[in-house]
């Protein structure tokens, strides 16, 4: 990067906190969700552009065929969910949508990759990753992969974070 003279030297809020401006090239979103065990978001009208606070773990869940059903969030040191349990999943921004799930199948997709800035598990080759995601893709519905209108892939909320995030959006004071 040094050679490139595009280097990330500050850090800052607003649209160039990850990349700089002059080679946008990095292909991810970086959202801020808690600072010193603070939650963080971002106020916005539309909200798609909002983001869910607190550090959290992400799972996903499989039905009996081994297809995934949707992606589930928890705060970061609740219990993990368990195989073949009743879960009460919450829809993240829809108030008092919610279900129960049996999943047979539950991954973990949180991995810590870096603590303290050093890497803290060995990183994989690119043909271990790729290998990875074509294996992982054929868990996906072929209606969550089609081109046109495709299915959108379901992201619950645990109890727990579900009511947390709602009281902190509940909680927010807006100056005028």
């Amino acid at each position: 990067m040094n050679y490139q003279k595009h280097e990330i030297n500050v850090f800052g809020i607003g649209t160039n906190l990850v990349t700089c401006a002059s080679q946008p090239s990095l292909g991810m979103v970086y959202k801020l969700v808690e600072n010193d065990k603070n939650p963080t978001f971002k106020l916005s009208e539309d909200i798609l552009k909002s983001y869910i606070p607190f550090k959290k773990m992400c799972y996903r869940f499989f039905n009996k065929e081994g297809l995934a059903v949707l992606d589930y969030l928890t705060l970061w040191d609740e219990e993990p969910p368990k195989p073949m349990d009743k879960i009460l999943c919450y829809h993240p921004y829809h108030i008092g949508v919610k279900t129960y799930i049996i999943p047979s199948k539950i991954q973990t997709l949180t991995k810590l990759v870096f603590t303290h800035g050093s890497p803290c598990q060995q990183f994989k080759t690119f043909e271990n990753i790729r290998n990875e995601v074509k294996k992982n893709v054929k868990t996906i519905r072929p209606d969550h992969l089609r081109y046109i209108n495709p299915t959108p892939y379901k992201v619950s909320l645990s109890e727990k974070l579900y009511n947390a995030h709602h009281s902190c959006n509940n909680n927010i004071t807006v100056l005028e």
